[in-house]
């Protein structure tokens, strides 16, 4: 995520889909980059859901491949 200036706010993975996009930030900054986002929605198209649960898992689900670490 950027700021106005182009200046990093905080980093964040993107996955384009077939009904949009899904993006997942930070955990330890889930709250304050939620706020920031809702804050800069305006007058854009755009809907802003969180599904915290879900991406927990689907993240530890990709991360546990046939070659990686036993978590």
């Amino acid at each position: 995520m950027l700021n106005e200036h182009g200046g990093v706010v905080d980093d964040m993975i993107v996955y384009r889909t077939e009904s949009g996009y899904r993006l997942v930030v930070n955990a330890a900054t889930r709250d304050q980059d939620m706020a920031w986002m809702q804050a800069r929605l305006g007058a854009y198209d755009v809907q802003l859901h969180e599904r915290s649960s879900w991406r927990c898992w689907r993240s530890r689900g990709l991360m546990r491949g046939t070659r990686s670490p036993n978590w």
